[in-house]
């Protein structure tokens, strides 16, 4: 009895008070506690009265009766009269009239709960009849997956529910979001994967208030999660052991009033009762979604649908490293020719997922693009879309989402440096900047512009530069006349994929819009040509650093072309600003990309850029990367990163770049060291061959070799 509550409701004078006391407490707590009626003249002069209320709302209480609620013997309710019109006090006939209203109110809530228990009946016996059809034929899993959501919404009014199956062996749980496509998310990650791992039920009020609940979801889309009851599902192993099979989770208990409460101590009950009936269905079905997983995970089809059952995968998920070969792009990911990046000890397949645990959030600055996968890639594209509500804003479908990105990833080269890889860091960095809360008005149309523009930016690089086109008088140096010829290629190459109706982002804009999103895709395109990098950098110099933060409807044009254009040359010169173990890769690809167009160059007897001569030494590899940090990053970074001062990402990209440039000046150095060793282990034996001509001659022959090796 000391864990039951009175629930109080007041409502003389038109408001009501609703409060909550222990059943020992005043007035109401003796009369459910004993049973007998209490008429008080003078309630303050009683010790049994409680003036709690009182004090919290400024009410006098004067006169009162409290009568019980009997069923069979026993007291369900308590009904109270306060204050008597006329500062009366209750009299004997208000005794019996009360008396009377609570004999009819024990009849009615004795029908009330028989109605209840009916209809909680029917609705067990139509969960039994879903669950007895499960048992009774072989599904799919998503069809199981979906009959499940349909009998839980049978007991429950709530707006979303979530079946996942627990995936022991890599150690992740996963949900069907339609068939053949599944989410993962490694035990642990959120709600649901802390019940997976503690196999202790969640129920709160507020997800918010939960250490692990992953709240990005809800502020990219809008909604809200609210009160949320995650409860595991066991099942004997073969050792006798409970093991958790499954994991189901309710979000956002809907009331009778049409309001969101709390999951109450009936509702646990329910579930739990929900999720012991559940275990046995999902023994029988647990082979058929092994081999669901199985199959799935050798085809990596990890791409992310829309589905109200997946309310807090989209952006809590931790996407695993996919099984595919990607065998496009593999062969220039390790660094190996330079000595720079040191290749890592054999890791479990569970150690390679965690490396994609920055996946969790998708507007991570160091996330390792190199680890992915492309589908996890074109899952990754569509999240970040989603994050600005690009999709719904513009009736953009998740099949054309993907088959543009399928698009773009087919269209770019296999070179070293530029191809999809580098497309998609760019896309990522952009995001990661437009991320920023700093930032004035730019409007939805604007933020698709430059995301397309990021992820198409080098579409179709050839892996060398203007300069080559140019010098080799190739077929785009002849199209697009000497002028940013690559640049302008993309771009052509870009709206060559938009006009195919399958993979158009951007059919569900208007006339203007779509007119307005081609010319913010070629500025922008075009501002990554580094001949217009100072002219750039000078534009941005001319601009007081709160520019961005104030871009409103009515700021200039110049100031919106500089904003688009010094984003995507922004991201585009990230490849050095991002932890030092990523930057390295990024680095050996662009030196072996310069190797490729000097051997080119030198076969067509063009003439080569000196910086790009000799690369196969670390040394001189090393110096171009200082010179590339020195002359033209650091001064664009620390003028960029002015006009975002509360954006951490940015701020770490500088460090992260004067960290890079520390480590080519040591290789610089260790570089010369051991040219200056190989110079004394050469020289030492001249000088041991004795004095004379002979030994004159030899110090000439060394003399000889130091300036050859100098030269």
């Amino acid at each position: 009895m000391g864990e039951v509550k009175l629930k109080i409701s007041r409502s003389t004078r038109g408001d009501a008070l609703g409060m909550t006391f222990g059943i020992s407490q005043g007035i109401a707590g003796y009369v459910a506690t004993t049973g007998q009626l209490v008429n008080l003249k003078d309630p303050y002069s009683d010790p049994r009265f409680n003036s709690q209320a009182d004090r919290e709302k400024g009410f006098k209480t004067k006169s009162l009766l409290c009568v019980p609620v009997i069923q069979q013997g026993v007291v369900v309710a308590v009904i109270q009269a306060i204050n008597k019109k006329g500062g009366l006090t209750f009299s004997e006939d208000d005794e019996h009239m009360l008396q009377y209203l609570a004999e009819a109110s024990g009849i009615s809530l004795a029908q009330a709960a028989l109605l209840k228990q009916v209809m909680t009946d029917r609705r067990q016996a139509q969960v039994d009849k879903i669950f007895i059809e499960l048992l009774s034929k072989r599904c799919t899993t998503h069809s199981f997956v979906t009959n499940v959501m349909k009998a839980a919404h049978v007991l429950f009014d709530m707006e979303r529910f979530s079946l996942y199956l627990v995936d022991h062996h890599h150690q992740e749980i996963w949900v069907t979001v339609e068939e053949e496509n599944i989410i993962c998310v490694p035990i642990g990650v959120g709600i649901a994967g802390k019940v997976a791992e503690t196999g202790e039920m969640v129920n709160v009020a507020d997800a918010y208030d939960h250490p692990h609940f992953q709240k990005e979801i809800d502020l990219s889309t809008g909604f809200r999660t609210k009160s949320v009851l995650c409860y595991p599902v066991e099942s004997l192993d073969e050792t006798g052991d409970r093991s958790i099979i499954g994991v189901v989770q309710a979000i956002n208990r809907v009331s009778p009033k049409g309001t969101i409460t709390t999951f109450n101590e009936e509702d646990t009950k329910i579930m739990q009762l929900f999720c012991s009936e559940l275990s046995v269905v999902m023994r029988q079905m647990m082979m058929e979604a092994q081999f669901t997983k199985i199959a799935v995970d050798r085809r990596s089809a990890m791409n992310r649908k829309s589905s109200t059952a997946v309310p807090v995968f989209a952006l809590a998920s931790e996407y695993r490293k996919g099984m595919d070969a990607e065998a496009k792009y593999n062969k220039f990911v390790g660094g190996d020719n330079m000595g720079w990046v040191v290749p890592e000890k054999a890791t479990s397949s569970l150690q390679r997922r965690s490396s994609c645990a920055k996946m969790i959030s998708t507007h991570s600055w160091d996330l390792d693009i190199n680890a992915m996968s492309l589908s996890e890639m074109h899952t990754t594209f569509e999240l970040c879309l989603e994050q600005f509500n690009l999709l719904e804003t513009h009736k953009i479908s998740s099949q054309t989402v993907q088959a543009f990105i399928e698009s773009v990833s087919d269209a770019y080269e296999s070179v070293p440096y530029h191809n999809f890889y580098h497309g998609f860091h760019v896309f990522h960095s952009v995001h990661c900047i437009l991320k920023d809360k700093t930032i004035g008005y730019i409007s939805s149309h604007h933020v698709l512009s430059l995301l397309v523009s990021a992820a198409c930016h080098d579409i179709g690089h050839p892996g060398n530069n203007n300069a080559f086109e140019i010098n080799a008088r190739t077929d785009l140096a002849i199209t697009y006349s000497d002028d940013s010829v690559l640049e302008r290629y993309h771009c052509s190459k870009t709206f060559e994929l938009l006009r195919d109706s399958e993979s158009n982002l951007l059919s569900g804009l208007s006339l203007p819009e779509f007119k307005e999103c081609r010319r913010i895709i070629i500025l922008s395109i075009l501002a990554t040509d580094m001949t217009n990098h100072s002219e750039l950098q000078r534009s941005l110099s001319l601009l007081s650093h709160d520019s961005f933060e104030k871009l409103n409807k009515n700021s200039s044009a110049d100031i919106y072309n500089t904003f688009f254009g010094a984003v995507l040359h922004t991201a585009d010169l990230a490849g050095q600003a991002v932890p030092l173990k990523l930057a390295l890769v990024w680095g050996e690809r662009v030196i072996a990309e310069f190797s490729m167009q000097s051997a080119k160059e030198t076969a067509l007897g063009l003439p080569t850029a000196p910086f790009m001569a000799n690369l196969n030494e670390p040394g001189n590899a090393a110096n171009v990367q200082s010179g590339y940090i020195t002359f033209i990053l650091k001064p664009w970074w620390n003028t960029f990163k002015q006009f975002f001062p509360k954006n951490g990402s940015l701020k770490q990209a500088v460090i992260n770049i004067e960290e890079c440039h520390k480590f080519y000046i040591k290789e610089i150095e260790r570089s010369k060291e051991q040219e200056r060793e190989k110079i004394k282990e050469r020289r030492m034996p001249e000088e041991g061959e004795g004095g004379g001509e002979g030994g004159g001659g030899g110090r000439q022959r060394m003399s000889e070799k130091v300036n050859k090796v100098t030269v």
